[in-house]
């Protein structure tokens, strides 16, 4: 019992991305040790979205009282990659100004428009791109897909 408890104390998720390279990698740290994937180069990504999500679960309470239901809902930050209808989920939030808080960071540091997509499915500009020269994250608009795995 006390090295799952050190085991929770000394455990976090993370998702990092390096502006200058556009890599990124996800994965769990225990003790400054990271585990999961290794540096992958970021796809060619349009936009950062921050997207309402919510489902319904109804589970059988085992009592005569009838079934117990939740409501989950979250709001997930991702990046939308072109040509796809996938994005990159980068992280999900129970709060909304947790999620658009990142959501304008990424933009910032990707120099990318920032959306949020409400629970109607619409889109809002939340933050524009301001390309600068002085950005440190600034690149062109375009560059190579991640390589397959198989390479």
């Amino acid at each position: 019992m006390a090295l799952f408890a050190v085991f929770l104390v000394g455990y976090s998720t993370q998702w990092q991305l390096d502006t200058r390279t556009r890599q990124y990698r996800h994965g769990g740290n225990l003790f400054g040790l990271h585990l999961g994937s290794d540096w992958l180069r970021l796809p060619d990504v349009q936009r950062v979205v921050v997207r309402y999500f919510s489902d319904f679960t109804v589970v059988d309470s085992g009592y005569s009282d009838g079934d117990e239901s939740s409501k989950n809902q979250r709001y997930i930050v991702l990046l939308s990659v072109s040509e796809s209808a996938q994005g990159l989920v980068v992280a999900d939030f129970p709060k909304q100004q947790q999620a658009l808080q990142l959501g304008r960071q990424l933009g910032q540091a990707l120099v990318l428009d920032v959306l949020e997509c409400d629970r109607h499915g619409e889109l809002r500009m939340m933050q524009a791109a301001n390309p600068t020269t002085e950005s440190p994250a600034y690149a062109s608009p375009h560059f190579e897909p991640a390589p397959s795995a198989e390479a």
